[in-house]
């Protein structure tokens, strides 16, 4: 058995590579730049006895925005539960009153059904039943 991998195609190895660093290594370099330039010009603010409430106020709303985003969204998806859940509580009861019928009225055609399976092996019964206790009796 050949353990060894197939040689890959260089031509496609190398469109993924040029992807990966353009799509997650270039965005995570310049993320970190840009974090570790904030927290720079924070500590600057703060070492020169200078206001630091307003790059925290700025770097408090950087962090609620995305708090804010997810929140919103959350809200959108409850709501439109919350939409569903009225929208079903109006349609559904006349459906579930068809429904309801449906097996109502097949619940007694298969009752109907049943006695007359059962009805010739119950008159079967009831006559050995009869002939047992007249010879009981006699």
């Amino acid at each position: 058995m050949n353990d060894t991998l197939p040689e890959r195609n260089p031509i496609t190895h190398q469109d993924h590579r040029r992807e990966v660093f353009w799509q997650i290594t270039f965005p995570l370099v310049i993320g970190a730049i840009l974090i570790l330039g904030l927290a720079v010009w924070t500590a600057i603010a703060a070492a020169q006895g200078g206001n630091v409430s307003q790059p925290a106020d700025a770097s408090l709303v950087f962090l609620i925005i995305p708090t804010m985003a997810m929140a919103f969204i959350l809200l959108v998806i409850i709501a439109g539960f919350a939409y569903a859940v009225i929208w079903l509580n109006k349609s559904i009861p006349p459906y579930a009153c068809q429904v309801q019928d449906f097996f109502a009225s097949a619940r007694d055609i298969l009752r109907v059904g049943a006695d007359k399976v059962v009805e010739p092996i119950l008159r079967i019964q009831s006559a050995l039943a009869a002939l047992r206790a007249l010879k009981r009796d006699a």
